[in-house]
């Protein structure tokens, strides 16, 4: 069962996947959401990591593919929500996130800084004191920095978590 609280969640993350704002969600606004945050953090569309990020969109889209209840190709809102699930997230989001994560990695060093972080959440319109306490959640070990574990952590959380004080929450802005 579904709470509230994840299906507000998912249902973000739906209006942010749907790029043309049309009420449902095709191949080409996945592929458009990663490319815009390509350009963003300039990394060159034939890189290693534009391809792994735009591969992580495609196996996306056909997991997303199998819950087209119409075969029309498009998902829609109340698809979407209901095609998220631990496997789903595991599968794809984890993999696709980490891809997301190295890149927001500016200086590689396997963890993310606040500063890296401010630049990502910056994209999804959240902004100052805002970042800071996103930070501070995300950080769960308090080290100054957010490792790939807190991040997994955290992209389990953002989609699968009924807690609103989860940390994977903060990344949509919760």
């Amino acid at each position: 069962m579904t709470s509230s609280l994840q299906e507000q969640k998912r249902d973000m993350l739906f209006s942010k996947l749907d790029r043309n704002n049309d009420g449902a969600i095709d191949e080409s606004d996945i592929q458009a959401h990663i490319s815009g945050f390509l350009t963003d953090f300039q990394v060159p569309p034939d890189s290693p990591q534009a391809r792994d990020i735009h591969e992580s969109g495609a196996a996306l889209w056909r997991q997303l593919n199998h819950a087209d209840a119409d075969g029309n190709r498009v998902i829609t809102r109340e698809e979407y929500v209901a095609a998220i699930d631990n496997d789903t997230v595991e599968q794809i989001y984890v993999s696709m996130n980490d891809s997301f994560f190295k890149i927001i990695d500016s200086d590689g060093d396997g963890r993310v800084t606040e500063e890296e972080l401010a630049h990502a959440l910056r994209r999804d319109g959240i902004a100052g004191g805002d970042v800071h306490a996103a930070f501070q959640k995300l950080d769960t070990d308090g080290d100054g920095h957010i490792t790939k574990e807190e991040w997994n952590k955290a992209t389990r959380e953002m989609l699968l978590s009924s807690d609103p004080n989860a940390a994977g929450s903060v990344l949509l802005g919760v």
